[in-house]
């Protein structure tokens, strides 16, 4: 299925290029476009021919709005020295703290730092609230964007898998719970959490718990009944590719990388 212009909108897009995206808009000020939708209306901000922010009003699923795009910060020249020295280095299964101006969009499930030109684009393993644990601090995936919009992938994840195996988490017990987990089948969902999977490596989630267990090709992703601790529902997490089900992981479909992030 085709994305909407306003899901595509990579960083530092120009005004020229909505234009040619998404058309005429109903209105304009000349600092902010507006378009109307069949319900809703989408505000593009600009600062010169650049981007700065895009909210989608009155959504169709009757949010008060959504945030599609969004820039933070202020860009200082200090800044673009250590986010070379970043790219450089090459380590970059640990998430940046870089200062200064950072951009969202709802392409990308993760930070875009400008640089030289392009961007780089930081993907992190947790992107909800409440992430603790192991791998609180690790990337999925890092991407270099030039101008255009081109991606090459500098990192992924899924990539390093045997180096990103916690630590304090013994070898026995990652086979123990990919064994348990085929054995059990669709009927894990009747079965106790930490019966079949143990302690969790990571959680995230706020409202819902989620619970993140390490396994040989990825992370199983974890929601259960409390207070019985049943599993409730379960995906499998392969940073930098798309999610599995559960079934088409027990069925051995392959994820497959995509340039859709979100």
């Amino acid at each position: 299925m085709a994305s909407e212009w306003y899901e595509t909108l990579r960083p530092g897009i120009t005004h020229a290029e909505i234009l040619k995206l998404a058309g005429t808009p109903s209105k304009s000020d000349g600092k902010v476009d507006t378009y109307t939708q069949a319900k809703g209306r989408i505000e593009c901000t600009y600062e010169g021919d650049v981007l700065q922010s895009a909210v989608f009003f009155d959504t169709p699923d009757g949010a008060v709005s959504w945030t599609l795009y969004t820039t933070e910060g202020e860009a200082k020249d200090s800044d673009f020295g250590l986010r070379r020295a970043y790219v450089k280095a090459g380590s970059l299964a640990i998430l940046p703290t870089f200062s200064g101006r950072k951009i969202f969009t709802n392409k990308y499930s993760g930070t875009c730092y400008a640089v030289d030109g392009g961007f780089i684009v930081v993907e992190p393993i947790i992107s909800l609230l409440g992430g603790v644990g192991f791998f609180a601090d690790k990337a999925a995936q890092v991407l270099w964007l030039k101008p255009d919009g081109t991606e090459t992938v500098l990192y992924r994840a899924i990539d390093h898998w045997e180096a990103l195996k916690p630590p304090e988490l013994p070898e026995s017990q990652v086979k123990k719970r990919t064994m348990k987990l085929k054995e059990a089948g669709d009927r894990v969902f009747k079965m106790n959490l930490t019966t079949v999977l143990g302690q969790s490596d990571s959680e995230m989630g706020s409202g819902i718990d989620y619970k993140l267990f390490y396994l040989e090709d990825g992370l199983a992703v974890v929601t259960c009944d409390f207070p019985n601790g049943t599993i409730k529902s379960m995906s499998i997490m392969r940073p930098g590719l798309p999610n599995s089900s559960f079934s088409e992981w027990l069925n051995g479909v392959p994820a497959k990388a995509t340039s859709s992030h979100r």
